[in-house]
């Protein structure tokens, strides 16, 4: 399964205090025990990645396992700021098309959503055959 962050819009700022105008937000991917993070993009808040992430798919984790996405303000010092997160099911994903959606963060508290495409290979698909 290939994951591909593209961009964010409308991410919470919080950098520089009250009044802040920035971020520098980067996204981490966990799915089925694998973590993958995106780099850091600096005092932004429409941030744009076009980072690709590979994942491999096991039947269980194809109709148990969820995509769980978590976008995170980098700081230099002390821990960094969760901007948000959201999950996707496995199972909701089309096999053998793109899968292209803005995702809003699950947060109500927290603005922004994030672009992302995900594309699972029939292939990989365990009960499908071409």
């Amino acid at each position: 399964m290939t994951v591909r962050i593209i961009r964010g819009r409308g991410l919470l700022a919080t950098d520089g205090g009250p009044g802040s105008m920035s971020s520098d937000p980067y996204v981490v991917v966990q799915f089925a025990g694998s973590k993958k993070k995106t780099w850091p993009k600096v005092k932004t808040v429409n941030p744009e990645w076009e980072e690709n992430f590979e994942f491999v798919v096991s039947s269980d984790d194809r109709y148990n396992a969820d995509l769980i996405f978590q976008c995170f303000d980098k700081d230099v010092m002390g821990s960094d700021d969760d901007l948000g997160r959201f999950t996707i099911p496995c199972a909701r994903l089309p096999a053998g098309i793109p899968y292209r959606v803005w995702c809003a963060f699950e947060e109500e508290d927290k603005p922004g959503e994030i672009e992302l495409e995900v594309y699972l290979e029939e292939a990989n698909v365990p009960g499908l055959h071409a």
